[in-house]
């Protein structure tokens, strides 16, 4: 017998509450008076932001007092106080409370039965309303001395369990704050609010003495935090478990802790991995803490209510009243009835006169547990046939119905709709909906024993694609190839060698090249224009990332022929938006600037999504970038930073996984790092590690690594940086991807050049060097002028000055575009060393100009240097200070822009040894 012993999960760390402690901190750090309530539902957190608050008011020097509600004394006065009390006496056992109580002592007594013996005698009767009154007074007046001469806190949770009495003295006391020495700190459950809270926190507001935190949910990223502390997981957790647990919880940290306890007893979790391999939520185990709460709630409910509920809990999380009515069969006041019954029960909550939904999946999930498997197909066969009644109406409606038709088992049905569904899904961008219904459409034709068909299961695994599930996706692909080479369609077969030509470009090239030309030799022999037009697309793409992009060009330009002849707008905006990645690549960033903007426009016309984000994300290689600074630039950082962060922002909406990695290194590396933003560039650049490792993706992950190098480099930690690029080589040899080879390798030669190891450098630079090298690529360039950079600090100016020359004039639009501010700061210091110093200024004030211009402040303080430099050799000594003062000042703006630490102390230290007198 295979017992298995429950896992329970308990997060240690607080979590997405930092702008809530940051109000109770500066409230506690003022005049302790006034009232802070903390409201939400059970589960969400309120616990445990008292407990981070009674530590910080603790380390504030104050005295601590806490009372609790509790459901069960609801009916008992003064339960809180008596509380509270106790906790006053067990705190200081020495003071004389029947003293401090004064002439209420004996009411008092009552209220404590311990002080018994020690009240003073009193009247043997007293009117009820009297003695209350007399209660409030003792508690006053102990209160009143407690707060002298430290400030106290009193904390009293779960108002809403609190009774009157203990509510009318909160009341009183509220309003003796402010000449008191004193916060007051109470949580409720803002969705059992009963009469007395609510006249309680009217009066509150009224009188503007309270500042109330309503706590939500967990946001993703806060979630993700959450399930790395509670796992032990060293990077992020699966993107597919975020996804779920958000789905069934809300962000409540409760409910998330009590579904990880259940799913760790379950088989679709795997505890060492944090995968799920089962996505069908349904068949998720409910936490039995929450099944036995809704129980609680559900065992007072009426016959149509009850039947309501079930029939609500059929049609979904969120279901319409008409379509309720129309499965219950409830008269308007009846079935009104019934929901007022479950809103009052605090299961369900209305969103509109014509909508509603449970409170949480989880109580949904709970209610929808205890029905019987049969009970549940007839009730979602029911449901089927209703919406099927309507299906023409919109696209929400084929989502449900082919939900429903599947939980029916009405398999026929399920495969029509759900594959309908899935495209509809994924023509909306919600590829985790598309995958659900794909999956579904997929079973349901094993179920009828048939072959599912390769288009529905190609478009699965792009879903999978989208949400970066790759081998998932992979794994699609190579059955559809396989399934459409059996049905004989050779067109279906392209699509599928195409997108497996896609996936392995992050990680073989030549098995993504193998691909792509299987593709190719396939459409040609069908003689199909079209997919042989997007075929060359794929193979031009190959050769730009295999450095030659001249080939990869002649074959964009092709299929753009191709494409314009045919008409088809989708691939002709790819084909444009292709052709712009490979102008760059040969150093064009003016026509590649031109090609994105004419696929910006197309993919804005068409309406796709991601097609758009991706132009609008390359266009941050327009300005000049750690990649593109060797060209005359098409646009400065601050152009080019709307459209990286709107193909950012698009990424994230569709869940486009690899986008959002791809965007967040580019915003880092090439658009912050080169402007100076230091501090954002390296949060950007870790967000992208994060996706990449996740995915998989070892061209990203080469690219980040060189990102990180290059930025340590910039901040003079050679130790780090070398170790990217290191990390970056390794990683850029499988897939064998030349042009990360080829710059990690290089920027590794410039940062050990840098850092004064001009051997080391040399040797480095040897690997990828010689001077038959070509300069009609960003890499080959990069790896030309770190050899100008190794000549300079070998004493060979005159050697740097002719490869600063030939880069020059080599490079696409040097006649007409901008100078280029790298070449031009290498020239001026060539030039200076040369004796040659009306030359030099003028490169340099080039430099100079052009960088501040284009916003590439990182370099701009170097400029400075060399400007001040060559106004030192010339005797010009008010110009030299002019210009090394403003390096100064750049030096300390871009400090600035790193978070205050080692590294911040460490660069500002760095850079002004390079300046006269450090």
């Amino acid at each position: 017998m295979d017992v298995r012993r429950a896992r329970t999960y308990h997060c240690t760390i607080t979590v997405g509450r930092q702008a809530e402690l940051a109000i109770i901190d500066n409230r506690l750090r003022q005049t302790p008076s006034g009232v802070i309530l903390v409201a939400g539902e059970a589960g969400i957190g309120k616990s445990r932001l008292v407990k981070e608050t009674v530590a910080r008011a603790d380390e504030l020097g104050y005295r601590i007092l806490q009372g609790h509600c509790f459901e069960a004394d609801t009916g008992m006065p003064f339960a809180p106080l008596r509380d509270l009390l106790r906790n006053a006496i067990a705190w200081d056992a020495t003071a004389d409370f029947v003293q401090l109580a004064g002439p209420f002592a004996s009411s008092l007594s009552r209220l404590l039965p311990e002080l018994t013996l020690c009240r003073p005698p009193g009247p043997a009767e007293i009117e009820p309303e009297q003695e209350k009154r007399n209660i409030f007074e003792a508690l006053d007046r102990i209160l009143e001395q407690v707060t002298s001469p430290a400030p106290l806190l009193v904390v009293v949770e779960d108002l809403h369990w609190c009774d009157t009495a203990s509510l009318e003295f909160l009341l009183l006391l509220t309003r003796r704050l402010a000449s008191r020495n004193l916060a007051l700190l109470a949580t409720y459950r803002d969705d059992e609010v009963g009469p007395d809270l609510r006249r309680f926190l009217a009066e509150l507001d009224r009188g503007r003495l309270a500042v109330e935190l309503p706590l939500r949910g967990l946001e993703p990223a806060e979630l993700d935090l959450m399930l790395r502390s509670v796992l032990g997981l060293a990077r992020s957790a699966p993107a597919e478990l975020i996804h779920v647990l958000a789905s069934l919880t809300d962000g409540n940290p409760f409910f998330i802790e009590e579904v990880l306890t259940s799913l760790g007893v379950s088989e679709s979790f795997d505890v060492t991995t944090g995968g799920l391999t089962e996505l069908n939520v349904d068949a998720l185990r409910v936490p039995r803490s929450i099944q036995d709460a809704v129980r609680r709630r559900t065992a007072l409910l009426d016959s149509p209510a009850s039947a309501t509920l079930k029939m609500a809990a059929v049609l979904g999380r969120r279901f319409d009243f008409a379509v309720l009515q129309e499965l219950t069969q409830l008269s308007d006041v009846a079935q009104l009835a019934a929901l007022r019954a479950l809103i009052g029960a605090g299961l369900v909550v209305e969103e509109s006169a014509d909508r509603f939904a449970f409170r949480h999946a989880l109580t949904r999930q709970a209610v929808y547990a205890e029905l019987l498997t049969r009970e549940r197909q007839q009730l979602h066969k029911v449901v089927a046939s209703s919406l099927e009644r309507n299906i023409d109406m919109d696209g929400g409606i084929l989502l449900e119905l082919a939900y429903h038709c599947f939980a029916a088992a009405e398999w026929e049905k399920a495969l029509r709709y759900g594959h309908r569904a899935g495209e509809h899904a994924q023509s909306g961008w919600a590829p985790r909906a598309a995958i659900e219904h794909y999956s579904h459409a997929v079973e349901a034709s094993v179920r009828l024993s048939r072959k599912p068909s390769p288009e529905l299961v190609h478009s699965r695994g792009v879903a999978y694609e989208v949400v970066g599930e790759l081998d998932r996706a992979l794994a699609d692909y190579e059955r559809a190839r396989a399934l459409a080479f059996d049905a004989d369609s050779p067109s279906m077969e392209v699509e599928a060698l195409l997108s497996i030509g896609l996936y392995w470009s992050a990680r073989d090239y030549a098995q993504s090249r193998l691909a792509i030309e299987r593709a190719l030799g396939i459409a040609k022999r069908i003689g199909d224009a079209a997919l042989a037009a997007r075929c060359l697309n794929r193979l031009g793409n190959w050769h730009v990332n295999n450095e030659q992009p001249v080939e990869g060009m002649r074959c964009h330009q092709d299929a753009l022929v191709i494409l314009e002849d045919l008409g088809n707008g989708k691939d002709i905006a790819e084909t444009l938006d292709l052709l712009g990645l490979g102008s760059y690549f040969v150093g064009d960033l003016v026509g590649g600037t031109a090609f994105l903007q004419r696929s910006v426009y197309e993919w804005r016309s068409l309406g796709d999504r991601r097609g758009l984000a991706s132009s609008l994300i390359l266009l941050t290689m327009g300005a000049p970038t750690a990649h593109s600074d060797l060209f005359p630039a098409a646009a400065s950082h601050a152009e080019v930073l709307p459209s990286v962060e709107e193909g950012l922002a698009i990424a994230r909406a569709i869940g486009w996984r690899t986008g959002e990695s791809w965007a967040l290194w580019m915003l880092g590396g090439l658009n912050l790092l080169p402007a100076g933003a230091y501090g954002r560039a390296f949060e950007a650049i870790e967000a992208a590690q994060v996706i990449a490792e996740e995915t998989e993706h070892r061209q990203w992950l080469a690219a980040i690594q060189c990102m990180f190098g290059y930025g340590y480099t910039d901040l003079f930690a050679y130790q780090r940086a070398d170790e990217h690029f290191v990390r970056a080589l390794q990683l850029a040899r499988n897939p064998d991807a030349p042009h990360w080879l080829l710059s990690a390798n290089a920027w590794r030669a410039s940062a050990a050049i840098a850092s004064g190891r001009i051997l080391e450098g040399e040797a480095i630079l040897e690997e990828v060097f010689s001077p038959g090298l070509s300069m009609d690529t960003i890499a080959h360039r990069l790896t030309w002028l770190v050899a100008a950079e190794l000549a300079l600090a070998q004493d060979k100016p005159q050697q740097t000055l002719e490869i600063a020359d030939r880069l020059i004039a080599g490079a696409p639009n040097a006649a007409t575009g901008r100078p280029i501010v790298r070449l031009e700061k290498l020239r001026g210091e060539a030039l200076t060393i040369l004796g040659e110093f009306a030359a030099a200024e003028l490169a340099l004030i080039s430099a100079r100009n052009t960088a501040a211009e284009l916003g590439s402040r990182a370099i701009l303080w170097r400029i400075q240097l060399a400007l001040g430099r060559l106004y030192d050799a010339i005797g010009r000594t008010a110009d030299a200070a002019d210009a090394y003062l403003a390096g100064h000042t750049n030096i300390e703006e871009l400090a600035a822009e790193l978070p205050a630490g080692e590294l911040s102390v460490h660069f500002e230290d760095a850079a002004g040894r390079h300046f006269p007198g450090k």
